[in-house]
C-alpha cells in the first residue's frame, strides 16, 4: 500500500463519542526538515513521532521510507480531514480529531485468518502488518475477510509503540 492521498470512511464497529479526542498537530515550522506543510486524512491512522516532533501529531508516517520507533506514540485514527500550511507555522496550532478505541477496517493486504490475534502495525497511515520493525503498534487484528482486516484499537491508542 501506499500513503493516503485523500479521506476513506474507514469501516468501523464500537466506536463511542466519548473516546473520541482533539490532538495537536505538528506545525508548519517544525514539522520535519522544517518549512513542511502536511496532511491528515480521515480514516487515517495518527503518530506522535518523538523524534521529529515531540508532543504533537502528525499521519503515520508521510512516507513508506519513514521508520518509526518504540517511544512514538499512536494517536488514534483521525475523523476528520486537517491540512496545515505555512499559515499554520506553531505546533498546535491546528487540532486533529481521533478515535481511540473501536475495532477498524483496513484494506487486507498481506494479512491473513491465521493471523486473528496478532498485534497490529501500520507501515503507513493506511497499512497494516504483523512486522514490528520500524512500524507502529495500534492494537489487535480481530478478523480478516477478502478486503479487510479488522484491527481494534481500543488498547494501543494513546500508548507509546513499545507497549505491545
Amino acid at each position: 500500500m501506499a500513503v493516503m492521498t485523500a479521506d476513506v470512511q474507514r469501516p468501523n464497529r464500537g466506536v463511542t463519542p466519548a473516546k473520541v479526542v482533539a490532538l495537536p498537530l505538528a506545525g508548519y515550522t517544525n514539522f520535519a526538515s522544517g518549512s513542511t506543510e502536511h496532511k491528515v486524512y480521515t480514516g487515517g491512522v495518527v503518530v506522535c513521532d518523538v523524534s521529529d516532533t515531540d508532543g504533537y501529531f502528525r499521519a503515520c508516517p508521510l512516507s513508506s521510507s519513514t521508520n518509526l520507533a518504540s517511544g512514538d506514540i499512536f494517536g488514534g485514527i483521525a475523523v476528520e480531514f486537517v491540512h496545515v500550511t505555512s499559515t499554520n507555522t506553531g505546533d498546535g496550532d491546528k487540532k486533529v480529531s481521533v478515535a481511540r478505541d473501536g475495532v477498524w477496517a483496513f484494506p487486507v493486504g498481506a494479512v491473513a485468518q491465521t493471523d486473528v490475534g496478532a498485534a497490529a502495525y501500520a507501515s503507513d497511515d493506511q497499512t497494516i502488518t504483523t512486522t514490528s520493525t520500524n512500524n507502529l503498534w495500534v492494537g489487535y487484528i480481530e478478523g480478516v475477510d477478502a478486503t479487510y482486516v479488522y484491527v481494534d484499537i481500543t488498547r494501543a491508542a494513546g500508548m507509546a509503540n513499545s507497549a505491545t
